[in-house]
C-alpha cells in the first residue's frame, strides 16, 4: 500500500504531506508501547554508542544524534521569533515522536516505501545522511531488543508464545533493514547479499558512512550472522584502502571487531560436549572461518586506536574491559582472566588483595561495577571455573563494594543460565569416561561404541561402587553450586527473574528431595503474591503480565512434581498435591487433565518396575539353587 502511495510523488511538498499522513496512519495502528521495555538491561547487552575521542564538546557536536535531535528542539528556544516549521522540521519531529513512543514499525515501513520508490532522491533531501544513519541505528537497536527477548523465551509456555511473536517481528526488522540499504545502494537493481556482491559491492548509488557500517555490522551480530558481519568489515577496508580505514575506525567499530572476530559476546558462544555431558550449543548460524585470537585484535587495537582517539596511551573503560574479558573467555584461556584481574584490580585467585596495590578511585573508568563483575563471573563459569567465580563475587563486594542487588537482574540471569548449562552431565557418557579412566577391561572384546551399565557390570574389573560415587560427586557438585547461587539470589532480593527460577528448578527436579521442591513452590507462590496489584493500580497491566509468567512457572513445577511421583509409582500422592497446592479451580482442572494424559506412562512405568523386581527375585532364587547344587 505504501509503495503504491509513494510511487507517484514528484515534489517535496507532496512528499511531505504523504509522509506525514502515512506516518500518522502507521502510528494509529501500531501498539503504543514504551521503547524502554525492549532496551531494559535485563534483555540487552548494548555496546556503547560512541566514546569521546578528543573532548566531550567535540564528541557531542560530531554525533549524528546531535544534528538530528538538536534540530528537533531548537525551535523551543526561540523566545521572540517563532519561524514556520519547514518540511524537514515536521518530518523529523514526526519520526522522533514515533521513535519515542515505541512505534518503530511505522518508521521502518515508511523508510522501506520511500527507498523503494522513485522519490528516493527527494527523501535524501529531507534527511541528511547522518540523520538517516542515526535513525537506522535506532531501528537496529530496537531489533536487538526483540532478538534478545526472543533469546529468553521458552522459559515458560507464556514466554514461548511471546517469543514466537518477537521472533517474527525481529525477522521482519532484519529483512526490511537489509532491504532499505539495498534500495539505497542499488536502486532496486541488486541485493547486498546476492552472489554477485559477495566480494565487492561494486558501483553503488549511495556511499556508506561509518555509522552505516556500524548499523549493518550490529544488525548481523544481533542475528548471529558473523560471516555477514565480517563482510562489512571487509567492504569498509575496500572503501578505504591502504590501511586508511584505521583512521576512520570509531570506538564502537573497534569493539564490534572484537565481537565479530573474537566472539566477544556470550550470546554467540559455542558450548561443546565435555567428557561427561552431551551439551551442544552453537548459536552462530553459518560457518564462520575468519575468527581471530583475542590477543591479535588487542594488539591491533592498542597500536591503531590513536589514529582516531589522539591518545597514544589509551585508558580502557568498562565497555572495552568487558569486551576483552568476553573475547578471552571465548578463547578458553581463564588464566589470562586471572592475570587481568590481578593487574587491573589487585585481586588474586583466592580473592585476596595484593599487598601494596593502589586501587583505582571510584571515578576512574576502570573502577569495577556490576557489569564488569558479571563479565568476569560468567566468563569463568563458561570455562568451568565456577568456584573461582564465586570467590570473585565475594572479593569484589568486599574490596570494591560492588552492589549485586541494585540493577543486578541481568547479572543473576546470566549467572544461573551458564551455571546450569555447564554443570550438566549425562550418566551414559559419564560411564564411558569412568571406564576409560579406570582402564576397565570388558567381557565383550571387539565390541565398539558405548557400553551400558549392565554390560560393564559383567566385567570383574568394573568398580561399580566407585562409579556410583563418581556419579554422586557430579550430582553433588551441580546441586551445591545451584543451591549456593539460589541462596545468594534470595538474600540479595534482586527481583523476580524467570531465567533464575527455571534454571534452578531444572536442577531440583533431577533429585528426589521433595522438601526442596515444596520450598521452591512456596517461593514462587510468594512472588505471585508480591506482584499482585489492585486493578486500579497505574502499573497493573505490567504486573499482570509478570503474574501470568509466574503462575505458569508455578504450574509447570507442579506438573514436574506430579510426573515424578507418577513415574515412581506414588499415585496416591498425586491427588493430595493437586488438592493442597493448586491455586484455583482453573489450575486444578488443568492439572487433572495433565494426569489423565500421563496415566498410560505411569502404568507402563509401574509394569516395567514390577517386571524388573520379578526378574531380580528369580535371579536371586536361581543363584541360591545353584549354590545348593554345588
Amino acid at each position: 500500500m505504501l509503495s503504491g502511495a509513494f510511487a507517484g510523488v514528484r515534489n517535496i511538498e507532496r512528499l511531505k504531506k504523504l509522509a506525514t499522513r502515512s506516518l500518522s496512519a502507521q502510528a494509529a495502528t501500531a501498539p503504543a508501547e514504551s521503547s524502554s521495555e525492549f532496551y531494559s538491561q535485563e534483555y540487552t547487552e548494548e555496546l556503547p554508542r560512541q566514546s569521546n575521542t578528543t573532548t566531550i564538546a567535540h564528541a557531542l557536536e560530531s554525533r549524528p544524534a546531535n544534528s538530528f535531535i538538536g534540530s528537533l528542539s531548537s525551535i523551543h528556544f526561540a523566545s521572540t521569533y517563532n519561524p514556520r516549521r519547514t518540511t524537514r522540521d515536521e518530518l523529523k519531529h514526526e519520526i522522533n515522536r514515533l521513535l519515542r513512543t515505541g512505534q518503530h514499525r511505522a518508521v521502518l515501513k515508511t523508510f522501506d516505501a520511500w527507498t523503494s520508490s522513485d522519490s528516493v532522491e527527494e527523501f535524501q533531501n529531507l534527511l541528511s545522511h547522518d540523520e538517516f544513519s542515526y535513525i537506522m541505528g535506532e531501528l537496529v537497536y530496537y531489533q536487538k531488543g526483540l532478538q534478545n527477548r526472543r533469546g529468553v523465551g521458552a522459559l515458560s509456555s507464556q514466554d514461548s508464545i511471546k517469543s514466537d511473536s518477537d521472533s517474527a517481528e525481529s525477522w521482519e526488522y532484519q529483512q526490511t533493514i537489509r532491504k532499505i540499504y539495498s534500495n539505497l545502494l542499488f536502486r532496486g537493481e541488486g541485493y547486498i547479499y546476492s552472489r554477485s556482491k559477495r566480494n565487492s559491492l561494486g558501483v553503488t548509488h549511495y556511499d556508506l558512512n561509518v555509522k552505516d557500517y556500524e548499523n549493518l555490522i550490529q544488525l548481523e551480530v544481533n542475528n548471529a550472522k558473523l560471516d555477514l558481519a565480517s563482510k562489512w568489515f571487509q567492504r569498509f577496508e575496500q572503501q578505504y584502502p591502504d590501511n586508511s580505514h584505521y583512521s576512520r575506525m570509531t570506538y564502537k567499530l573497534w569493539l564490534l571487531r572484537f565481537v565479530v572476530y573474537a566472539i566477544a559476546s556470550p550470546s554467540n558462544w559455542t558450548v561443546i560436549p565435555t567428557a561427561v555431558n552431551t551439551v551442544k550449543k552453537d548459536p552462530v548460524r553459518a560457518a564462520f572461518k575468519s575468527r581471530k585470537h583475542w590477543l591479535v585484535l588487542f594488539n591491533e587495537f592498542a597500536q591503531k586506536q590513536y589514529l582516531i582517539s589522539g591518545n597514544t596511551h589509551f585508558t580502557f573503560d568498562k565497555d572495552a574491559i568487558t569486551t576483552v574479558i568476553y573475547s578471552i573467555a571465548n578463547s578458553r584461556e581463564p588464566h589470562q582472566i586471572y592475570s587481568m584481574v590481578k593487574e587491573l584490580w589487585g585481586i588474586d585467585e583466592k580473592g585476596r588483595m595484593v599487598s601494596g596495590f593502589k586501587k583505582h578511585l571510584p571515578d576512574d573508568p576502570r573502577y569495577p561495577d556490576i557489569d564488569i563483575l558479571r563479565a568476569l563471573v560468567i566468563s569463568l563459569v563458561y570455562n568451568y571455573q565456577a568456584v573461582s567465580s564465586m570467590i570473585f563475587v565475594n572479593a569484589f563486594q568486599e574490596h570494591y563494594g560492588v552492589d549485586v542487588i541494585e540493577g543486578s537482574k541481568h547479572f543473576w540471569n546470566s549467572l544461573f543460565k551458564w551455571a546450569e548449562l555447564t554443570s550438566r552431565f549425562c550418566e551414559d557418557k559419564a560411564l564411558q569416561y569412568f571406564l576409560r579412566k579406570t582402564k576397565t577391561k570388558l567381557v565383550t572384546p571387539g565390541q565398539r561404541g558405548n557400553f551400558t551399565i549392565q554390560e560393564a557390570q559383567k566385567s570383574p574389573d568394573f568398580d561399580y561402587e566407585g562409579f556410583l560415587t563418581f556419579i554422586n560427586d557430579l550430582q553433588t557438585q551441580r546441586r551445591r553450586l545451584m543451591d549456593e547461587l539460589w541462596k545468594c539470589y534470595k538474600m540479595c532480593n534482586a527481583g523476580f527473574s524467570p531465567r533464575v527460577f527455571v534454571s534452578y528448578f531444572a536442577v531440583l527436579k533431577e533429585s528426589t528431595d521433595d522438601e526442596k521442591i515444596y520450598e521452591y513452590l512456596t517461593e514462587v507462590a510468594s512472588q505471585l503474591h508480591l506482584h499482585s496489584l489492585s486493578k486500579d493500580s497505574y502499573n497493573q497491566s505490567v504486573s499482570e503480565g509478570t503474574m501470568v509468567v509466574i503462575r505458569d512457572i508455578y504450574e509447570q513445577a507442579l506438573r514436574s512434581l506430579i510426573d515424578m511421583k507418577g513415574l515412581a509409582g506414588d499415585l496416591d500422592v498425586i491427588s493430595v498435591i493437586i488438592r493442597k497446592w493448586t491455586l484455583d479451580g482453573d489450575m486444578k482442572n488443568s492439572l487433572q487433565k495433565f494426569v489423565e494424559s500421563r496415566e498410560a506412562a505411569y502404568e507402563r512405568s509401574m509394569r516395567m518396575r514390577n517386571e524388573k523386581q520379578e526378574a531380580e527375585i528369580q535371579e536371586d532364587a536361581d543363584e541360591g539353587l545353584l549354590g545348593i547344587m554345588v
